[in-house]
């Protein structure tokens, strides 16, 4: 009889009777069981756990990749996520567990480190070493520097402006350079390289070099022949049409204009 009354009490004080019956607690007992703040994990615990798990998922390259964001100037954290396939943000608090530091400290430590070793950041030979193979940028600047040495070959002079927003100034002509992928379009039935442009490109560029991959060649377009406001359209082939304007066509490989 003694042991079923004691059932009935709170397992934890013996005092008042139990309420939660799946642990056999009282109220209070319960609450203060409940609403006890766990012990928090230290910050290096906390690193460990992240590394592991990191390993685990996606091997030991990606800590590598993260010691990189220390070091390249032009590898950042859009380049990790698309590596990886996760986000920008994400790749932002990875690094803040990883290093303990917001990744905006470093990022703007690094650029000026590398302003102070470097000439000009916008030196295309520089770029393509630095910038990820996978990211936009470093397609981009491919063709800056294969534009570049085609100048460099020809004798053309040629310089990179480190403070303005046009890639080169050719003989003194500022030269922007633009890349296309040809798409299929089906009012044209024909595939168009399509090149945007800026506002401001167009106004402050006397040249565009439009690298035309089907033929691996640049078009040099002055921009006054240029008709709309933001893009240049090249067939991928010339109409056989006799009637044909095949716009554009007549400054494949015009480098001529270029002298001067």
């Amino acid at each position: 009889m003694e042991d079923k009354l004691a059932s009935n009490f709170c397992s934890a004080c013996f005092e008042r009777p139990i309420k939660a019956k799946k642990r056999g607690l009282c109220l209070r007992c319960y609450s203060r069981q409940r609403y006890t703040p766990r012990p928090r994990k230290s910050d290096e615990a906390k690193k460990l756990t992240t590394i592991n798990n990191l390993i685990r998922k996606y091997g030991d390259e990606i800590l590598n990749d993260f010691d990189l964001l220390n070091s390249k100037p032009f590898w950042n954290l859009v380049d990790i996520g698309n590596k990886y396939g996760f986000t920008r943000e994400r790749a932002r608090q990875l690094y803040k567990k990883l290093y303990g530091r917001a990744y905006q400290k470093i990022a703007t430590k690094k650029l000026k480190i590398a302003n102070s070793k470097i000439v000009c950041l916008n030196d295309p030979r520089y770029k393509t070493a630095e910038y990820s193979k996978d990211s936009k940028q470093f397609t981009g600047a491919k063709y800056e520097l294969q534009f570049y040495n085609q100048c460099k070959k020809r004798g053309i002079d040629i310089k990179v402006p480190c403070t303005a927003t046009i890639d080169f100034k050719v003989n003194g002509f500022s030269v922007e350079v633009k890349s296309a992928t040809p798409r299929y379009y089906s009012r044209a039935k024909t595939k168009i390289f399509s090149y945007g442009m800026r506002k401001v490109q167009k106004d402050k560029a006397a040249f565009f070099a439009c690298f035309h991959s089907t033929e691996n060649c640049f078009f040099i377009i002055p921009t006054w022949a240029i008709s709309s406001k933001t893009r240049i359209c090249i067939n991928e082939t010339p109409s056989l049409y006799h009637n044909a304007k095949n716009k554009y066509w007549e400054y494949r490989n015009a480098w001529h204009l270029l002298k001067g």
